[in-house]
């Protein structure tokens, strides 16, 4: 596992003769290496001018200068070097950290963190012995450091999906490519069949995309739906399996806070906590919920959860249901999502909460958009209005005619809740929708997200029927 993912290391480290051979040893396993020497002085490190290229695994000597204790090297040396090596878009990478001591990493991952706006974090920070490889040889320290990883599931996780994404990436293409085998024909058709996915993949019809549409954007789109494909086809997937029966959200390592989310037993509960702290005398906080929805407040401790989490799982909405990329005010495709500016617009909510901001979604369906078959885009009503922390937003918009499934989703850097009222379902004309004083796009809903709201839709206006007397 971590073989494949380390394909090129940094080593930094001021003795050279003393990491020789663990360079030997990993460019006999054909990784690219290269050593760096770092300069002591501040003012040496200001004058750095460029960062490195991406490496997957940096070895990093903390006692650089053996004349500063270890804080010191921390805070004069490494992290301003850092500053100056990794660059923001450096890419995932971990650091194993040449130490006797646990509280050496407890220590340098405490200073860093105050750096996750100037460079790359890395993904994780390992202490490994550097004497113990000097006295019985470096043969087996990847073995090691794999060993290591397989205690720490989330990074262990995200370096197999890293494998994955890989191994998808080169069958995805290679698919691609192997359907026009023909070197002469194999540009231009490889170029119209990536048309027609792009096209397909939001059915914008053909007399609709213009040199000003970025088809690129949509071919890419569907090349990730290949991927996934691909993806799903390696038996690797199910490899590494998450714990399904115990999730622990750290509050904070300060306060000793910790929400616990499961039905445990007070056996169960207490292992867990002498797990968290080795500390006899720590009072630590916790409780148990079942739910995050529930009005009842546990405690402080609860609350803070909730308020922390929520935003936790809005950031992560926003990435999995809208789209703000290939977005553009020219061209209307269904799960669009408009501001309504026009304040004569009849699709304007009637009973608008107090600071919510009008919307409307365009919902035509994508086999009548594909088309061509309509010229009136179909919109329907909504708001969009801050989510309180009490959640009780939620509550008075549960019932068959609002659309209320759209939560938490951070916009504007804010945790929002967006509304849609099936009641209240129109017509726009074109020119109207592409006006931005009118109706300001703000972003599109993804697939899945859109083709929820639809169904659901659907169920809402067909449930009428017919009294008839029989």
């Amino acid at each position: 596992m971590i073989e494949e993912f380390i394909d090129s290391v940094l080593i930094i480290d001021d003795n050279e003769e003393e990491i020789k051979d663990l360079k030997n040893i990993l460019v006999k396993k054909d990784i690219w290496v290269t050593c760096y020497n770092p300069p002591k002085e501040k003012q040496e490190i200001d004058q750095i001018s460029k960062p490195f290229k991406n490496r997957k695994l940096v070895f990093l000597d903390l006692r650089i200068d053996e004349t500063k204790q270890t804080i010191e090297n921390i805070s004069v040396i490494i992290r301003p070097l850092l500053r100056k090596i990794i660059a923001r878009d450096f890419g995932n990478y971990g650091i194993v950290m040449w130490t006797k001591h646990e509280r050496h990493i407890a220590e340098f991952k405490e200073k860093i963190q105050k750096d996750v706006n100037d460079y790359q974090l890395p993904l994780f920070v390992i202490q490994m012995d550097k004497s113990k490889y000097l006295r019985d040889g470096f043969d087996n320290i990847l073995i090691d450091l794999e060993t290591r990883l397989q205690k720490n599931t989330a990074a262990n996780f995200f370096i197999n999906w890293s494998n994955l994404i890989q191994k998808g990436k080169d069958k995805a293409i290679t698919s691609i490519f192997e359907l026009i085998p023909d070197y002469q024909k194999q540009d231009k058709n490889l170029e119209f069949l990536l048309f027609k996915m792009a096209q397909n993949y939001t059915g914008i019809p053909f007399d609709k995309i213009d040199d000003a549409y970025p088809l690129s954007v949509d071919a890419i789109k569907a090349f990730n739906d290949l991927l996934i494909s691909e993806i799903n086809s390696i038996s690797e997937t199910n490899k590494l399996k998450l714990n399904k029966n115990e999730y622990i959200f750290i509050l904070s390592s300060e306060d000793k806070g910790w929400f616990i989310k499961n039905k445990l037993t007070d056996a169960k509960k207490d292992l867990m906590l002498k797990k968290i702290s080795k500390e006899e005398d720590a009072k630590i906080k916790w409780s148990i919920c079942d739910d995050f929805t529930k009005k009842e407040k546990k405690d402080e401790i609860l609350n803070t959860s909730k308020e922390e989490i929520i935003n936790l799982f809005s950031a992560l909405n926003s990435k999995l249901l809208i789209d703000e990329v290939n977005i553009k005010q020219d061209k209307i495709v269904p799960g669009n999502v408009y501001e309504i500016k026009d304040i004569s617009s009849n699709l304007k909510y009637h009973d608008l909460p107090e600071n919510a901001i009008p919307v409307i979604i365009e919902m035509t369906p994508p086999c009548d958009f594909s088309n061509n078959k309509t010229k009136y885009p179909r919109a329907l009503s909504g708001f969009i209005i801050e989510l309180s922390k009490d959640l009780k937003t939620i509550d008075t918009y549960k019932s068959e005619k609002f659309y209320s499934e759209f939560w938490p989703v951070k916009i504007n850097n804010t945790v929002k809740i967006v509304i849609f009222n099936f009641a209240v379902l129109g017509f726009v004309k074109e020119d109207k929708l592409k006006n931005e004083k009118r109706y300001k796009l703000l972003f599109r809903v993804k697939d899945k997200l859109f083709a929820d709201i639809l169904q659901k839709m659907s169920a809402y206006t067909a449930r009428l029927g017919l009294p008839i007397i029989r």
